[in-house]
């Protein structure tokens, strides 16, 4: 049968951001991944971000890669793939 997106994925930490901070997601994401592997905010408790995880940036959703983040929708359909050239340079 389908799996239902609710049933596999559940918050783990939230946050307010701003318009701003997302006008480049790409940068955001990169961003939000070494702080959820390396700088954890005080208040989380949670793993390290890694691959498979969702994160969910208004009614946006984007999955985490091995090397970078693809846009998904709730039926797990890629909507966009990006990759972050510099992880794949160094």
């Amino acid at each position: 049968g389908d799996v239902d997106f609710e049933d596999c994925y559940y918050t783990v930490y939230q946050f307010e951001i701003t318009e701003k901070a997302i006008e480049n997601i790409n940068a955001f994401l990169e961003s939000l991944f070494k702080d959820l592997n390396i700088n954890h905010p005080q208040d989380y408790n949670g793993r390290s971000l890694s691959a498979s995880d969702i994160v969910q940036i208004g009614d946006r959703y984007f999955i985490c890669q091995d090397i970078g983040f693809d846009e998904i929708d709730t039926d797990f359909n890629l909507i966009s793939k990006w990759e972050n050239i510099e992880s794949i340079v160094s």
